[in-house]
């Protein structure tokens, strides 16, 4: 079997699946087989596989077809211009949180002042280890709940040789922080409500931590959380970015306004034009 043939027929034997992006997904399991770029499947079409990678192929497929996601099967994903490793501890990076990232450093003075910047639930420490990259002059600190997803961050930064840059604490939200001084706050917490999650069997995200995902009744349950314990936090971040599902900006920016009055609001809408990140800066900051 050459690369060409492959590549159909992993095509083919996903499509019957119902694989959403089964040409792609082929192509990219194929790339890992031969430890090639994509570029060398395109150019190399009539290269033959060995047994052994044609059987390891076959076995990759077929987990695909159960809805593994192919960064687990990879066990990596890439996000802001890195990779970063993954596994079924933490939730896989979305594109969607690029944009968390790029409103963070629209700050004005971020990259000429230094800032304490806590990443709550930081997982696999993507955004974390993704500000780190471009801010230097900042300390980064990250927290999580899960002991594994810990390992995990700290390899990513270790990996960019950032840590002296990234801290991280196990812990919720912002318990292990109460005697630092924060500047600004991120959060990518789980905000998927009930009858998302009902959704969730046999898809991909069935393979992700449900507590990386389920955010109660109507998905704002640990925000809610959240903002209660900013409002009992007596130094408070200049500025706090908030990553959130589709129709959820209203309800959780009344309950905003009544905790953190202190607080101007605004909605920052995706590509699909969906209030995507929730950004509060303060008053006379």
């Amino acid at each position: 079997m050459n690369v060409i043939n492959a590549t159909l027929f992993g095509y083919k034997f996903l499509n019957k699946s119902k694989i959403a992006f089964a040409e792609i997904d082929s192509e990219v399991l194929l790339g890992y087989v031969l430890k090639k770029p994509l570029p060398f499947l395109y150019l190399n079409q009539q290269a033959e596989l060995s047994k052994r990678q044609k059987r390891k192929y076959l076995n990759l497929l077929n987990r695909r077809t159960k809805h593994e996601p192919v960064a687990y099967i990879l066990g990596t994903k890439c996000f802001y211009q890195s990779e970063f490793l993954v596994n079924k501890s933490v939730l896989i990076p979305r594109p969607e949180t690029e944009l968390l990232i790029d409103e963070i450093l629209k700050i004005t003075d971020l990259k000429t002042k230094r800032y304490a910047i806590a990443d709550l639930g930081t997982g696999c420490g993507n955004i974390a280890v993704s500000l780190a990259k471009v801010l230097p002059k900042s300390l980064i600190l990250a927290t999580d709940n899960s002991a594994k997803a810990l390992i995990l961050a700290r390899k990513n930064a270790t990996k960019y040789k950032l840590n002296n840059n990234v801290k991280f604490f196990q812990g919720s939200f912002l318990k292990p922080l109460l005697n630092h001084r924060l500047d600004i706050l991120a959060a990518n917490l789980p905000y998927l409500n009930n009858k998302e999650m009902t959704k969730v069997i046999k898809t991909d995200l069935s393979y992700e931590p449900r507590i990386a995902l389920s955010g109660g009744a109507d998905g704002l349950a640990y925000y809610r959380k959240l903002v209660a314990e900013i409002a009992q936090r007596d130094q408070k971040p200049k500025y706090i970015f908030f990553e959130i599902g589709s129709e959820q900006y209203i309800r959780l920016s009344k309950y905003i306004s009544r905790l953190l009055p202190m607080y101007f609001i605004e909605a920052i809408k995706d590509y699909a034009s969906i209030d995507r990140v929730v950004k509060l800066t303060k008053k006379g900051r």
